[in-house]
């Protein structure tokens, strides 16, 4: 049972812990933690898809790996690629305003600090949807 589970979860994140340790391995690699989350960036995912490739996410069916293809490959211009570049900025190469600019992005599309390592870890879907809605409550 659990060989099984770790294949599905292998099939799940489609290659990617050899590409996250290659990550960590290169000296350039960011060190700010996750780009995305596939809730919290729901919309923009949606938006970047519908923008970059014409499709919509909300009324088509694309297969997981191709979804996972045309995800890593989102064309700069789009919103949502902006949006896991700031985050995982590293923002000591930058001085001044320009600094300032950055840190502002990364503060204004931070993910909730649950998803960061900030607290605890969110634990259900429950807890997962009011982190984020707290982001927004004063």
């Amino acid at each position: 049972m659990i060989d099984a589970y770790g294949y599905m979860i292998e099939f799940y994140k489609a290659g990617e812990k050899a590409a996250e340790s290659a990550a960590a391995e290169s000296s350039t690699a960011p060190s700010s933690g996750l780009a995305f989350d596939y809730q919290c960036d729901a919309g923009y995912i949606v938006a970047a898809f519908q923008q970059a490739y014409g499709i919509d996410l909300t009324r088509e069916r694309v297969r997981w790996f191709r979804f996972r293809a045309l995800f890593a490959a989102l064309p700069e211009e789009t919103l949502m690629a902006k949006i896991m570049s700031w985050r995982t900025m590293d923002l000591s190469e930058y001085e001044g305003s320009m600094r300032a600019h950055y840190a502002d992005l990364q503060e204004r599309f931070a993910l909730p600090a649950e998803l960061r390592g900030g607290a605890a870890r969110v634990v259900s879907v429950e807890e997962h949807d009011a982190a984020f809605l707290a982001r927004f409550r004063h």
